[in-house]
């Protein structure tokens, strides 16, 4: 099977990570299908774009990760178009930083619901498709939190690190089907999350960086593209960092 009939769902794809991982898996001939919570007009502008620019397939669904009755509609939406699916990027991925002594119990729900049950919900619906092909790849986009814990964020460093446990486990339950598993632990990323933090914080953080400077969006989407190509096909069960050094 070669890229053009190759079929991709990635979770929170309208933006960040994952419009970046999006582009890159068109550019390289991959039909996409992307997922998200917000923003309708931004989301179909994106697919709009992605579609125009690789003259692949893009289409953007309105789903909420953490139901599983709204993924489900979303992996039969793709089926009805495509009839596979051969990769998925779980990289829906929500914070909520406060301190153990300030966090509120909706604040520890909300991001495991969405960072790691989100990852479930759509594994559970498209790892049986998956099996029946006897083929597909799934990338998980972990972070360097989920590997060496970060004050402040013990919700978003649990989910991060249960997705590492989920990849290992699951990479050895479908190795026999030619399913490879694998995540990608990014560290500090241009995004619009990380261009919320203070100045200050940016500062002490970029100190820490042996490579003296934040990563983009697309360091991320080259990684998780090579893993889900042939390239990669000894690959499985493996936790890919990038971090520009910071947790060497």
């Amino acid at each position: 099977m070669n890229s053009s009939e190759k079929v991709a769902l990635v979770t929170g794809g309208a933006r960040g990570i994952g419009a970046a991982i999006v582009r890159q898996l068109a550019a390289e001939g991959i039909s996409v299908a992307f997922t998200y919570s917000k923003s309708t007009e931004q989301a179909e502008a994106l697919a709009a774009s992605v579609s125009g620019a690789s003259g692949v397939a893009c289409l953007a669904i309105r789903a909420d990760v953490r139901k599983m009755e709204e993924v489900a509609a979303a992996v039969d939406q793709i089926k009805a178009a495509h009839d596979r699916i051969d990769i998925l990027v779980n990289n829906a991925g929500i914070v909520r930083d406060w301190p153990l002594i300030t966090l509120e119990e909706s604040d520890w729900h909300d991001v495991v619901d969405t960072n790691l049950s989100g990852a479930f919900n759509a594994c559970k619906r498209i790892v049986p498709l998956m099996l029946r092909q006897r083929s597909g790849v799934i990338v998980n986009i972990s972070s360097v939190a989920g590997l060496v814990g970060v004050p402040g964020q013990i919700n978003y460093s649990a989910t991060k690190a249960g997705l590492i446990g989920m990849t290992r486990s699951l990479a050895r339950e479908c190795a026999s089907r030619n399913i490879r598993v694998n995540a990608v632990a990014p560290g500090f990323i241009r995004t619009e999350m990380t261009e919320g933090l203070s100045d200050s914080l940016k500062e002490a953080s970029l100190e820490r960086i042996p490579l003296k400077r934040f990563g983009e969006a697309k360091d991320v989407a080259a990684l998780t593209c090579f893993l889900v190509s042939d390239a990669a096909s000894y690959i499985t069960g493996g936790v890919f960092v990038v971090d520009g050094g910071l947790t060497a």
